[in-house]
This record gives structure tokens, C-alpha cells and sequence, in this order.
């Protein structure tokens, strides 16, 4: 769908100002995040411009995830309106946008801008705030959470010894302790995680942020 008629059409279905409900925004940006959508960061760009115009929650949102979902140099901008929703987080119509996955894409925006304690901090509020694990009952085994992994990653950019004490914690989990090894899972995701990372420790790895350009 051509980028006129994408505006054109949401407009046309609703009748109003299609930027005038975040939720709407916010659906606008989940139609076009799709790395084959040529438009994307069209839409990202006038959903920004206009959304900005309103200071409600669900604008704040729209406007967090138009820049998440742009270039690297929106990154900043990300956190700072992803940091405002927070302030008085109203739930949004799109499970996408859930608070586990706000704590999650704000994490990355840290991670990305080298901020790695309030990133570390983001990863963790979003496990804490997950749903219960998923038992699956062919296998026996529980999962293990994304942001699990990602902050055990986040750890290798810290340091080797932070990410196998991380990996350690994890092993003594009933998840863990009472998990198959031969079956995908918490327990074999773990040891996976846990051998990459000791690797990298024996190598004598240091992580080395590359040079942003100018």
C-alpha cells in the first residue's frame, strides 16, 4: 500500500483525524514495522509529527515506538518519551504494546545508546512484570524468558565474570535443576548461554563499544 493511500484509508475508516487516538497511532506503527515495508519510517515520521502534538499517555507511546522503531538517531528521543510514558503508563489497546514489552524496547534503546545499568534495570522490570513461565507438556520443560537471555548479553558487554554469575543464579532454579538437558528448554537454553559466556571469559573477552558515526 503506497503511503498517500495508507493515510488516505485510515482516514477514510474512521472518520476523524486518525492521529487524534493514540491507540490508533499506535496500530499505524504496528501495520508498518515490517523490515519489507518500504514506507516504514514514512509512517514512523508523520506519526511522530503529529502524535506529538498531544501529551496523553498513549501519544507519549506512539511517539516512544515511531522513534524505537526508526533509525539510530531517534534512540535518544526514544527513551525520552518511552521514560514520560512510564510516568503514568495507561495500557494500550495492542498486547504489542504491553508494559513488559515497554520495559523491554526501552532496555534496548539504553543498550544501544551504551547506558547498560539502566538497561540492566529495564530488562529486569520487564521479567519481573512477565507472565508465568510456559510449561510445555510434550517435553516436560519450562521456557526461559527473551529478556532472560538478553540481559544475560547485556552482562557479556559489562563484563564475563557478571554474565557467568548471572548464568550461575539461573542453575539454581527449580527450572533448572529439575530440567532436561537433551530437551529444548530452560535448562538447555541456560547451559547454551552459560557455555558461550565461558568461552568468552577463557578468551579473555572485553567488550569494546563501536564508534558512533559523525
Amino acid at each position: 500500500m503506497g503511503i498517500v493511500n495508507f493515510f488516505k484509508s485510515r482516514k477514510a475508516s474512521t472518520e476523524i483525524d486518525p492521529f487524534a487516538d493514540g491507540n490508533l497511532c499506535l496500530q499505524m506503527i504496528h501495520d508498518s514495522w515490517d523490515v519489507q515495508n518500504v514506507d516504514r519510517y514514512t509512517v514512523f515520521a508523520k506519526v511522530l509529527e503529529s502524535a506529538k502534538k498531544y501529551r496523553d499517555p498513549l501519544h507519549l507511546l506512539a511517539c516512544a515506538y515511531a522513534c524505537h522503531y526508526s533509525t539510530a538517531d531517534f534512540r535518544p528521543e526514544a527513551i525520552f518519551y518511552f521514560e514520560n510514558y512510564l510516568k503514568n503508563p495507561i495500557p494500550a489497546a495492542d498486547q504489542s504494546f504491553s508494559l513488559v514489552q515497554v520495559y523491554t524496547d526501552l532496555a534496548k534503546d539504553y543498550e544501544g545508546e551504551y547506558d547498560f545499568n539502566k538497561a540492566e534495570a529495564c530488562y529486569i522490570k520487564a521479567i519481573k512484570l512477565h507472565p508465568l513461565r510456559f510449561y510445555n507438556t510434550h517435553s516436560g520443560q519450562y521456557d526461559l524468558f527473551p529478556q532472560e537471555v538478553m540481559l544475560g548479553r547485556l552482562y557479556l558487554k559489562i563484563s564475563t565474570e557478571k554474565a557467568l554469575g548471572y548464568w550461575h543464579s539461573l542453575m539454581c532454579q527449580d527450572e533448572y535443576v529439575f530440567g532436561d538437558s537433551k530437551c529444548s528448554g530452560f535448562r538447555r537454553q541456560v547451559d547454551v548461554e552459560y557455555k558461550k559466556a565461558l568461552e568468552k571469559h577463557n578468551k579473555g573477552y572485553v567488550y569494546r563499544p563501536r564508534k558512533k558515526q559523525v
